[in-house]
C-alpha cells in the first residue's frame, strides 16, 4: 500500500510539472488533496511547490472577475499558499508575490481574502534573514507610497511595525534603502493627514501612524510628527463620526492613554469614556445574537476595536489607582461609572460561555483587572470564575497578572470566602501545582497568603493523594537560590500554606521533610542579612520578605514539633537589616517574631 501511495504521489507531482494548461493543473491539485497529509515529507513538499510554480499562483491572484472582486481564483490561490508554501522555507518565492497579494487587498472588500493575505505576510515576517525582511518591508512600503492608506491596508501596519522593530533591534540589519523608504512613507502620511478633509481618511491615517510611531517610539523621535498626530487625533475624536470610523479611530486610544501624559485630561478622559461605551455596544450586540440563537460572528475591525477598548480601559484603571493620580474627583467618578457600565455587559456576555472567541481572553483579562479594584454582585463574580476554570488552565499566561488581586479583593464577601473553601481554593491549588509549580505557585502565592492570614485552611486531601502533586511540592521544596529573590520568597509562602493544610488533616508527604525544609528556609531568610549581602533590589522585595518571615512564624507556632535552632544576636541582626531599609519597624517586628519562634 505504501509503495502504491508513493507511486501515485509521484505521478501527481509529475502531472503538475508537465500539465499543458491550467485545467490540468487544477485537476492534479484536486488529486493532491486526496493524499494523506502525513505522507507528504519535506522533500515531497518541495517538489509540489516547484511543480505549482510562481507563474500559476500569480495568474490566479491577479485574475479579474467583474461580478465579484472576491473571486474564486483568488481564494484558490490563497488556499494553495496556506496549504503548501507556509509549511516550508519559501521566503524568496513569497516575496515575489507580495505586489500581487497587495493588489488583492487594495481591490477587494472581502475580509476573508484580506485576512488570508495578512496571514501569509505575517508568516513571511517571521523569517530571520535580514535581506528577506528588508525586501518584504520595502515591498510593503512601496505599495503604500502612492497615496493615503486604505482600511484594508491598515491591517498590515502592525506587521510593518513588527518587521521594523526586528530590523532596528538587530544592529546592522536595517539597510539604508528600507530606512529611507520608511521615513518617506511616514512623511507622506503626515502630509496627507494635514491636507485631508475626509474624516474617514483621517481616522485610517491617524490609526496607522499611531501604531507605527508609538510602536517604534525609540526610533522615531521627530517631535513635530508626534505633535501633528496628537493634535489631529484629539480633534478628530471630538467630531461626529460614523460607527465604522469611530471603531477605526478607537484603535489608537490605547497608545495615547498609555503614552500621552502632558495632554489635557479632558481629552484623555474622552478616550476612556468612548472606549467604555464602544465596548458595551460591541458586547451587547454579540450577546443579543446569542440570545436569539443567531450565527455569532465578529469582523476583523470589530474585533480590533473591541481589543483596543479593553486595553484603553485597563489604562484608565491604572490611572485611577496610580499614586500620582491627578484626575479631578468628578472625572474619576465619571470614568468609574463608564467602566462599571461596560463591565456589566461583559458579565452578561460571559454567562453564555462562548469562550472559543479568540478575543475572549482580552475581555476576561480586563474584567479581572476591574475586579481587582471594585466589587460586583457576588453571585455574578462566582459564576464567572466558575465558568472560566477551563479558560484559565488553557490561557494561563493571559490572566495570571490580575487573577490574585481579583480573587483577594472579592474575599471581603463571606459568600465568596465560602466559595473559596468549598470549591475554588482547591482549583487554584491544583492550578498552582500544574505543570510548572515554581512559576504558578509563585504567581498565586498571594492568594494562599491571604487565606493564611484569615486562618482559612483548605481540605486538600484529594489533591495531595495525587502523585503529580507530591512531586510538584517536593520540586518546590528543593528549589535553592544564593540570593533573596521574589520568586523564592513567594515559594516559601506557598509551601508554608500547603504544609499547614497537611498538618491540619494529619497528612504526611513521602519525600518531603518539613523540619529540614524549615531549617533551610530560615537560613535562607537570615543569611543575606547576617553576611551583609542584601540584594540591590532589597527595597523592592522587603515587603515580600516580611510576608515570608511572618508565614514561617505562623508555621513554627502552629506545628510545635517543627523546631529550628540558631545562634543569632538579635540586636546585631536588627541593626544590619534596618540600616538597609526604610521599613525599619515592620522588619524589626518580623525578626523579633521569628526569633521568638526558633530555639536560640
Amino acid at each position: 500500500r505504501i509503495q502504491i501511495l508513493f507511486e501515485n504521489m509521484d505521478k501527481i507531482i509529475k502531472g503538475l510539472q508537465n500539465s499543458g494548461n491550467d485545467s490540468e493543473k487544477f485537476a492534479y491539485l484536486l488529486l493532491l488533496t486526496k493524499l494523506p497529509y502525513s505522507a507528504i515529507t519535506e522533500d515531497i513538499q518541495q517538489s509540489i511547490c516547484n511543480s505549482i510554480g510562481t507563474e500559476f499562483i500569480t495568474k490566479l491572484i491577479e485574475s479579474s472577475n467583474t461580478t465579484d472582486n472576491c473571486s474564486m481564483f483568488k481564494k484558490i490561490a490563497l488556499s494553495i499558499l496556506r496549504s503548501h508554501f507556509l509549511s516550508t522555507k519559501y521566503g524568496d518565492f513569497l516575496s515575489e508575490l507580495v505586489p500581487s497579494l497587495l493588489k488583492v487587498m487594495k481591490a477587494t472588500e472581502c475580509s476573508e481574502v484580506t485576512d488570508d493575505v495578512v496571514k501569509i505576510v505575517t508568516y513571511m515576517s517571521s523569517e530571520k534573514s535580514p535581506s528577506s525582511l528588508n525586501n518584504l518591508l520595502y515591498e510593503l512600503l512601496q505599495s503604500f507610497s502612492e497615496g493615503t492608506l486604505t482600511q484594508n491596508e491598515l491591517q498590515l501596519i502592525h506587521i510593518i511595525s513588527q518587521i521594523h522593530v526586528i530590523l532596528v533591534n538587530n544592529k546592522g540589519w536595517l539597510d539604508s534603502r528600507t530606512k529611507q523608504k520608511m521615513e518617506q512613507f511616514i512623511n507622506c502620511q503626515i502630509e496627507s493627514l494635514k491636507t485631508s478633509t475626509l474624516l474617514s481618511n483621517k481616522c485610517i491615517v491617524i490609526t496607522g501612524l499611531t501604531v507605527l510611531l508609538y510602536y517604534n517610539k525609540t526610533v522615531f523621535t521627530n517631535s513635530n510628527q508626534y505633535s501633528v498626530l496628537t493634535e489631529e487625533f484629539f480633534t478628530t475624536l471630538q467630531c461626529k463620526l460614523t460607527p465604522k470610523d469611530r471603531k477605526i479611530l478607537l484603535v489608537s486610544c490605547p497608545y495615547f492613554t498609555a503614552n500621552i501624559t502632558h495632554y489635557q485630561k479632558k481629552e484623555i478622559i474622552l478616550c476612556y469614556r468612548l472606549s467604555a461605551i464602544e465596548l458595551k455596544l460591541l458586547i451587547e450586540e454579540l450577546s443579543h445574537k446569542m440570545e436569539n440563537n443567531e450565527s455569532v460572528d465578529i469582523s476583523f475591525y470589530d474585533k480590533q476595536a473591541l481589543c483596543a477598548c479593553c486595553e484603553t480601559i485597563e489604562n484608565g484603571l491604572n490611572e485611577i489607582v496610580s499614586d500620582s493620580q491627578t484626575l479631578p474627583v468628578e472625572t474619576s467618578v465619571a470614568l468609574i461609572d463608564a467602566i462599571r457600565m461596560c463591565m456589566k455587559s461583559v458579565i452578561f456576555f460571559m454567562k453564555h460561555e462562548h469562550f472559543d472567541f479568540d478575543f475572549f481572553p482580552v475581555v476576561f483579562r480586563v474584567y479581572m483587572r476591574w475586579l481587582s479594584e471594585d466589587n460586583f454582585d457576588v453571585s455574578d463574580v462566582i459564576q464567572s470564575f466558575t465558568n472560566c476554570k477551563k479558560l484559565l488552565l488553557n490561557d494561563w499566561e493571559v490572566y495570571n497578572e490580575f487573577l490574585p488581586s481579583a480573587v483577594i479583593n472579592q474575599m471581603e464577601s463571606k459568600i465568596f470566602v465560602e466559595f473559596m473553601e468549598n470549591d475554588y481554593g482547591n482549583y487554584l491549588a491544583k492550578l498552582s501545582l500544574k505543570n510548572k509549580p515554581l512559576e504558578n505557585g509563585v504567581i498565586l502565592a498571594p492568594i494562599f497568603n491571604e487565606l493564611l492570614s484569615r486562618k482559612i485552611y483548605l481540605d486538600l486531601s484529594g489533591l495531595l493523594d495525587e502523585a503529580s502533586t507530591r512531586e510538584s511540592i517536593i520540586e518546590c521544596s528543593c528549589a535553592e537560590s544564593s540570593q533573596l529573590t521574589f520568586e523564592m520568597l513567594t515559594v516559601i509562602q506557598f509551601l508554608v500554606y500547603l504544609s499547614l493544610c497537611c498538618y491540619r488533616i494529619q497528612k504526611s508527604l513521602n519525600g518531603f521533610s518539613l523540619e529540614s525544609w524549615l531549617v533551610r528556609s530560615v537560613n535562607y531568610l537570615l543569611k543575606p542579612i547576617l553576611s551583609d549581602s542584601l540584594p540591590k533590589n532589597w527595597t523592592d522585595i522587603q515587603n515580600v520578605w516580611i510576608s515570608s518571615v511572618n508565614s514561617i512564624c505562623i508555621c513554627l507556632h502552629t506545628i510545635q514539633s517543627a523546631t529550628v535552632q540558631a545562634n543569632i544576636n538579635i540586636d546585631d541582626l536588627v541593626e544590619k537589616c534596618s540600616n538597609n531599609s526604610e521599613a525599619v519597624a515592620d522588619i524589626t517586628d518580623a525578626l523579633e517574631e521569628l526569633l521568638s519562634a526558633i530555639v536560640l
